[in-house]
């Protein structure tokens, strides 16, 4: 038996594909047990096995034995697994972000939905507003502007805008349904 393993290594090392088949057919089944253990995926260990066949038969490695090919299609094996556990690993860290990203944004844009629905309905009240208060109000809220720039662009003083402020405030309340006040 070692002389046959000896002529099959020799024309392995050859790239003799009748030789790669006798290889393939001594390891592949203790191959792919190996690293269908190491993955705990069946496909990905046989992807992983045909894969370290393939490279190590195009390789320029010399074996001093069929126990050294041996040692190394199993360390091959061993490192393709692991580098299947790694991307794995990355990808399903990439899923998780995704779905948390998509989580948050759709609690965000219901966030936004909902806010927008009661300035919308805030606004609308508004436009009920007395004159002045009025102004103030959609200068403070639609236009974001500050007291000290709405003071200065209508000659009032701060205080007066921010009493027409809470005044604006105190009417849309009064105008709000209690329970949208919960939104």
């Amino acid at each position: 038996m070692p002389y046959l393993h000896a002529e099959i290594l020799s024309r392995f090392q050859q790239r003799d594909t009748k030789a790669l088949e006798e290889v393939y057919s001594l390891f592949y089944g203790p191959l792919c047990y190996f690293a269908e253990k190491l993955t705990a995926n069946r496909q990905a260990a046989s992807a992983s096995v045909v894969d370290v066949f393939v490279k190590t038969f195009q390789s320029s490695v010399r074996f001093s034995s069929i126990d050294h090919l041996k040692g190394y299609l199993f360390e091959g094996v061993k490192n393709q697994c692991l580098n299947y556990l790694k991307q794995t690993k990355r990808q399903e860290r990439n899923l998780q972000d995704y779905i948390d990203t998509i989580e948050l944004s759709d609690a965000y844009i219901h966030a936004e939905l909902v806010e927008t629905a009661a300035l919308d309905m805030i606004f609308e009240i508004a436009e009920g507003l007395p004159g002045e208060c009025k102004r103030i109000f959609d200068l403070l809220y639609k236009d974001r502007l500050s007291y000290q720039d709405i003071a200065a662009n209508l000659q009032l003083n701060i205080q007066t805008v921010r009493n027409q402020n809470a005044r604006a405030i105190a009417y849309i309340r009064k105008k709000l349904q209690p329970e949208l006040l919960l939104i």
